[in-house]
């Protein structure tokens, strides 16, 4: 009976795993198989219906936890914000239901992670396992940029796309080096599913030689993409390393100086004054010179002020996502909150804003080592939230839900960081 019962709960636990892999592939990919293979939407769909319907259990104690705690818990609080807004709006938007899914679906798993640390380290496997298969299409783009004409899994950007690595290989050398993206459309998703999974790699039960070379293979992956996140991941990284102890002035100050330094480039774009512009996809508007460089408002930049103008012109009854892509020109706000004030409101964007803030701030106030690799995850996403719109992005919530539970899950699988 024992054994019968032992095997039953493996089962689902490994059903777990391939439904949280399955659901970070098929999000990150979804724009490379549609434009390579078939329309994957509606599959998309069932499968993630199919996963709720496999949570119901852990979906009906968090809401039943929720209800009880009603306007004492911030979960509730979203949820009914975003009732009111929609109620207010007398419509249904899509992005509002795709988040409330998601959501409801990664919460209700944290929550059980409260009674079963082990649930995370199950979830994190399947990061792990997507990752491994992002992995591999990073290096077959690599491969194919070398070897083949074929632009399947990697990219060629534009003459003046704004990446400086790109940019010294072309003049200093000649060498007109892609972007490898490999089963994303976006060499951004492919560098976020790497870094989440060198970041969670050591809270899993990997011998250490296995971990050692996985991580080689990550970081090698990850600068393969060219994506700027992963410059900025592999800095914090570094100066993790080089600059000890937990509470270190310097420290918090040169992190501090990497986000602004960040921040500040990828909302103004500099571009030599001589340069001829092709596409003015990422240089919105001149706004100054100075020693031979010119300063353009960047793409993220300016929708920002798009956004604004947009919600300043409209009120809250007729402001939708829907809306604002129609005045941007199709493009996503790329920002956490402009998204969610878009698809929810304001209260709804501002709750959503204090739900991850107060778990990544839960986090950096526990008394324990924290892993140099999850604190620098939690800071890129941290960063990466005023220039992307990580609503929708599972792996995002994942990361952000389990801050709370970090102490608890050491203890669990008593693992402790030097």
């Amino acid at each position: 009976m024992q054994k019968k019962m032992n095997n039953t709960s493996e089962r689902k636990d490994n059903i777990l795993v391939f439904f949280i892999s399955t659901l970070l592939f098929l999000f990150g990919s979804k724009g490379w198989i549609e434009s390579n293979l078939f329309d994957i939407r509606v599959w998309i769909y069932l499968f993630f219906f199919l996963f709720l319907i496999m949570s119901y259990q852990n979906i009906f104690s968090y809401l039943t936890y929720a209800y009880k705690e009603k306007f004492r818990q911030v979960d509730f609080l979203i949820f009914f914000s975003l009732l009111i807004f929609l109620l207010i709006q007398k419509s249904i938007s899509f992005q509002a239901l795709s988040f409330v899914g998601l959501f409801l679906l990664i919460s209700s798993h944290a929550f059980e992670a409260d009674r079963r640390p082990y649930t995370f380290n199950l979830i994190f496997k399947g990061i792990l396992y997507s990752s491994l298969v992002s992995l591999l299409g990073v290096y077959l783009g690599f491969f194919e940029s070398l070897f083949f004409d074929s632009t399947v899994f990697h990219i060629y950007q534009g003459e003046n796309y704004p990446n400086p690595v790109l940019a010294f290989s072309k003049e200093a050398f000649g060498i007109v080096l892609s972007s490898n993206s490999g089963f994303q459309s976006s060499i951004n998703y492919s560098a976020y599913i790497l870094i989440s999974c060198i970041g969670v790699l050591n809270l899993l039960n990997i011998q250490q030689p296995i971990k050692r070379v996985l991580k080689y293979l990550l970081f090698i992956g990850l600068v393969l993409t060219f994506a700027k996140v992963a410059y900025l991941f592999i800095s914090i990284v570094i100066t993790l390393h080089l600059i000890k102890g937990e509470g270190n002035i310097f420290k918090i100050l040169s992190i501090s100086s990497l986000a602004i330094a960040y921040l500040f480039l990828t909302h103004i774009t500099l571009i030599n004054s001589e340069a001829l512009i092709t596409d003015y996809k990422y240089y919105r508007l001149l706004i100054g010179n100075y020693l031979g460089m010119d300063f353009y408002l960047s793409l993220f930049a300016w929708l920002k002020v798009q956004a604004i103008d947009y919600i300043y012109q409209n009120n809250t009854a007729s402001i939708s996502l829907v809306g604002f892509k129609g005045a941007s020109g199709g493009i996503d706000p790329h920002s956490l909150f402009f998204y969610s004030a878009l698809t929810g409101g304001y209260l709804f964007a501002v709750l959503v804003l204090i739900k991850g803030f107060v778990n990544m701030l839960s986090f950096a106030s526990l008394d324990v080592k924290k892993d140099k690799y999850f604190l620098s995850l939690l800071i890129v996403f941290f960063i990466e939230s005023f220039i992307w719109d990580p609503n929708n992005t599972p792996v995002f919530w994942i990361v952000v839900l389990f801050c709370p539970f970090y102490k608890a899950y050491l203890s669990a699988f008593k693992m402790d960081f030097k």
